[in-house]
């Protein structure tokens, strides 16, 4: 099957997975508390990173060491030493959850840098499970035939427009070249191996470092040759104003410590939604998406939408409540579970001290989907995907 084909046909099997467990998760969340085993699985199997992004709060921290914003936090511990779950910790997770069918997905901070990846990712694939992984991709050269050979389902790179606008916005020089690099070598492998796997994805943060760069991004990777290879995932910035921080404060349960986020001058104030929306118009001229595999995530917004995304503190459809914790988890570096990484949710248990089960349907996990049944999203909840 043409990779495109297959592309697309991969993808709606993994939508159609998803809808599945979707509508599970929805039926319970309807009587109540209790939730099914989670669909999805998210790992930081380190809480380290070395790039200096402008629109993360961890990369802003390495440019201006006060700020200490929410993902940092959560992130790094603020520990300069690294720190990782143990392999033997990861192992028995696995173990407890293979009879659940959930997707295991090492997301952040950066685990190419863990050595014993794709180790952990052969276990995974030896159990029957999906083994996803995100990178920022500038290691994966150096990886791609482990990458291949492990069985990766999905592998998904983040770039972030063409190579003089990715390279200041990560702040370090050479950094799109060598991500490209390890795409093409994953390609060349799968094609040697006669492998249709992993899927590859470039997902590229839309902030005010790159809106009006959508478009020469894309006739970049067309110049690269890999665009027939992969999809792409343009995906709007998500961040806490510092408004939506204080509201949080106001609130009487217990939560993780947000603050502003994701902002510096990488969103508020600095993304024109009118040249933003004429970029996605000629984009789908000029690529149209049945020809194409690309998608806006968390959806295409319509311009009132990106208005309020980037430019207002308007709370975006409160009439949508969050599914995501009957549905998805985060584990973090340091054991502890949350239902997302960028999620306000304390933690509601940690899996080096009891097991992942106990935890899921424990009393805090069921505390936080009484909050939300109760009273609905968070002011911190207003540009998560998980209300479109």
């Amino acid at each position: 099957m043409p990779t495109r084909q297959f592309i697309k046909e991969s993808s709606k099997a993994y939508y159609n997975r998803q809808l599945e467990f979707e509508k599970r998760a929805q039926g319970y969340k309807l009587r109540g508390t209790v939730a099914p085993m989670p669909h999805t699985i998210s790992l930081a199997v380190n809480n380290t990173c070395f790039l200096r992004c402008a629109h993360c709060d961890v990369g802003s921290q390495k440019r201006s060491k006060n700020l200490k914003n929410f993902f940092y936090l959560r992130g790094t511990g603020d520990k300069k030493a690294a720190e990782e779950i143990p392999l033997d910790v990861l192992y028995r997770l696995v173990d407890e959850v293979a009879p659940f069918r959930c997707i295991i997905r090492p997301t952040f901070l950066e685990p190419l840098m863990r050595k014993d990846l794709f180790t952990f990712g052969s276990y995974v694939k030896s159990k029957g499970l999906v083994f996803n992984l995100q990178t920022n991709g500038v290691l994966l050269s150096k990886y791609a035939r482990q990458a291949v050979e492990t069985g990766t389902d999905v592998l998904r790179v983040s770039l972030d427009g063409p190579p003089e606008i990715h390279d200041k916005i990560r702040g370090i020089p050479g950094t799109f070249n060598r991500v490209i690099e390890g795409l093409q070598k994953v390609i060349k492998i799968k094609k040697e191996l006669c492998s249709d796997h992993p899927v590859l994805g470039i997902s590229m943060a839309i902030s005010g470092h790159n809106f009006n760069h959508i478009l020469s991004f894309m006739e970049h990777l067309e110049q690269e040759g890999i665009l027939p290879e992969i999809y792409v995932s343009f995906s709007f910035l998500r961040f806490i104003t510092g408004r939506e921080a204080e509201q949080m404060n106001t609130i009487n349960f217990s939560l993780a410590p947000v603050t502003e986020s994701s902002l510096s001058d990488s969103a508020r104030e600095a993304v024109d939604v009118g040249k933003l929306q004429e970029e996605i118009s000629e984009l789908k001229q000029r690529y149209p998406q049945d020809k194409f595999h690309y998608y806006f995530f968390p959806c295409e917004l319509s311009t009132k939408e990106l208005y309020q995304w980037f430019c207002t503190d308007d709370f975006m459809h409160p009439e949508i409540t969050c599914n995501v914790p009957w549905s998805h988890c985060q584990i973090l570096y340091n054991g502890d579970v949350v239902f997302n990484g960028r999620c306000c949710s304390d933690s509601i248990g940690n899996i080096f001290e009891e097991r992942f089960q106990d935890i899921w349907n424990g009393n805090r996990a069921q505390q936080f989907r009484q909050y939300i049944l109760k009273y609905g999203n968070f002011p911190a909840c207003n540009r998560c995907c998980r209300k479109f």
